[in-house]
């Protein structure tokens, strides 16, 4: 049975179910709250709230990959762009 070739949306997927996985209990555990497995709500609520809880463990070299994510997430999301 041949596989199929895994193209990088799929890699990516993959990779934001991983981080969002992974990322779920430190961003419940900063917020003091339960907090959704979606990478997009976790993304959104780590940038919401950066400053009171975010800043001082992360940085601005944190928050810059945060963003950056966020947008890799919203390219994947909403097919703006070629994703190579």
């Amino acid at each position: 049975m041949p596989s199929q070739p895994i193209n990088n949306r799929h890699i990516i997927d993959d990779a934001l179910n991983v981080l969002a996985t992974a990322l779920s209990p430190f961003v419940a555990t900063k917020t003091g709250g339960i907090v959704h497995t979606d990478a997009s709500a976790l993304l959104s609520n780590m940038l919401g709230r950066w400053d009171d809880a975010f800043h001082t463990d992360l940085g601005y070299r944190g928050k810059n990959l945060v963003y950056e994510i966020r947008d890799i997430r919203n390219d994947w999301a909403h097919y703006t762009k070629s994703l190579s």
